[in-house]
């Protein structure tokens, strides 16, 4: 794969209502490509090793091909509150979740890779940068992402995985 992926998506509910109107996001994709990409997708993203995990929703619409979406980063599940049957409980004092922005997203063929907005690392404050890939597969995107600090150091990696809404 080109590059990391990371599309994450908890609960619609939960992202429908922290993604109102999320920042247009550039996207590169032949017609055909774009045409595969229609719909509102909804996922999750989990980083390996425990770290940290969220939800994720795109948008994308042929009429004026534009797309749109963003992730909600949750802190690191050993800093939230204990679990409670299948919901985590919130997020402690001063470690609350994150509204991230998709940046840019290119397809090719069924790969699709793309980038985050540069963000604040919620544990040391350091800059990351986020990159994704995954394979799309009719109506699932799944596939991996990477993230780094500004001194190019690895950070996080983990899977995620994309489900577009059916009507």
């Amino acid at each position: 794969m080109l590059c990391k992926r990371i599309v994450a998506i908890a609960s619609a509910g939960l992202v429908c209502a922290c993604s109102g109107n999320p920042e247009p996001v550039r996207l590169l994709a032949e017609r055909s490509e774009l045409e595969a990409l229609v719909g509102e997708w909804y996922g999750s993203y989990s980083s390996s090793g425990g770290g940290r995990s969220g939800s994720i929703v795109f948008k994308v619409t042929s009429a004026d091909s534009v797309a749109r979406g963003d992730v909600l980063m949750f802190p690191s599940l050993s800093d939230a509150a204990p679990a409670r049957g299948n919901r985590v409980g919130p997020a402690p004092a001063g470690r609350p979740s994150e509204l991230l922005s998709i940046e840019f997203v290119l397809v090719a063929g069924d790969q699709v890779m793309g980038t985050l907005s540069p963000y604040r690392d919620p544990d040391d404050g350091s800059l990351l940068t986020t990159t994704f890939e995954g394979q799309l597969e009719t109506d699932t995107i799944e596939g991996s992402f990477m993230s780094r600090d500004s001194d190019d150091q690895l950070t996080q990696r983990g899977s995620w995985r994309v489900i577009r809404r059916l009507d």
